[in-house]
């Protein structure tokens, strides 16, 4: 009923921007091209599955394969930020390294004009460690939102960073099997709920077009989705949108396209390139 693919994931390196640069006021959620990411986690229930029954088996059979299917791989990519507050949009250039073997993940943001790393994080299924350089302590955490304080505010704010970790891990199959989760087997689409926070997946055949979260209690909506001219079933995708919005106000807070590129697959990453 499926066709196995590589999985397309949705980057996680919108975090480092907002980390240095976060702030929103606006409402607009438009990119360049004029294509828009809209939230769908309100959608009708309608042809929704629990988990394990027979209509969902092949669904989840089409997960597995595309689980499986994941590579190691190092690349670069620069990021277009639209921030809400400001008419200025910034560019950011970074290297993105992932290990399927422990399900390893380094991100580095460079500085745009002499190319030197000016902050790293290093993520497990069950930690994340962030480093900025000239830095001697190094912040350390369970795997769970990040709650980062804004450098122009000093306003405290969360990232959903979990969400985006699974994505790029691959490791859908052991939520989705869950009895509370519920599955749409004909539009794969997927909902389900931890930590009384709401995620929403849609897949297409050639892997995860969007991920959608959102937290009532953080108040904090956040969407990443494959742009349609990069649905090509590519591992990892060209092009991504990610929009963060206030989910009390409705508010936009920032945009992020992000434009992957170089992208080279191994076999193994060495054990070095994940320390500090």
């Amino acid at each position: 009923m499926y066709k196995s693919k590589s999985l397309n994931f949705i980057s996680v390196i919108f975090l480092f921007v907002l980390i240095s640069f976060y702030n929103g006021c606006t409402t607009p959620q438009e990119t360049e091209g004029n294509e828009t990411v809209e939230f769908e986690s309100t959608a009708d229930e309608n042809g929704f599955q629990k988990s394990g029954s027979k209509k969902t088996l092949p669904f989840l059979d089409f997960v597995k394969e595309l689980e499986a299917s994941s590579d190691s791989f190092q690349g670069d990519f620069s990021l277009k930020i639209t921030r809400y507050d400001t008419p200025e949009k910034l560019n950011v250039n970074g290297k993105i390294f992932f290990e399927k073997e422990g399900r390893k993940l380094k991100i580095q943001l460079m500085d745009p004009f002499f190319g030197m790393i000016i902050s790293q994080i290093l993520a497990d299924p069950n930690t994340i460690r962030i480093k900025s350089s000239g830095a001697s302590s190094i912040h350390s955490q369970e795997m769970s939102d990040l709650t980062i304080k804004d450098p122009q505010t000093q306003k405290n704010f969360r990232i959903p960073f979990p969400v985006l970790f699974q994505t790029i891990a691959l490791n859908f199959t052991e939520d989705f099997q869950k009895k509370d989760t519920l599955i749409h087997p004909e539009d794969k689409k997927v909902k389900l709920q931890k930590s009384g926070d709401e995620y929403f997946y849609t897949f297409y055949e050639g892997g995860l077009d969007s991920l959608e979260y959102i937290s009532k209690e953080k108040s904090l909506q956040a969407k990443t989705k494959v742009s349609e001219s990069a649905k090509k079933g590519a591992h990892p995708p060209e092009k991504l949108l990610t929009r963060v919005t206030d989910a009390q106000t409705g508010k936009d807070l920032s945009l992020v396209e992000t434009r992957i590129k170089n992208i080279k697959k191994m076999s193994k990453i060495p054990d070095s390139t994940f320390r500090f």
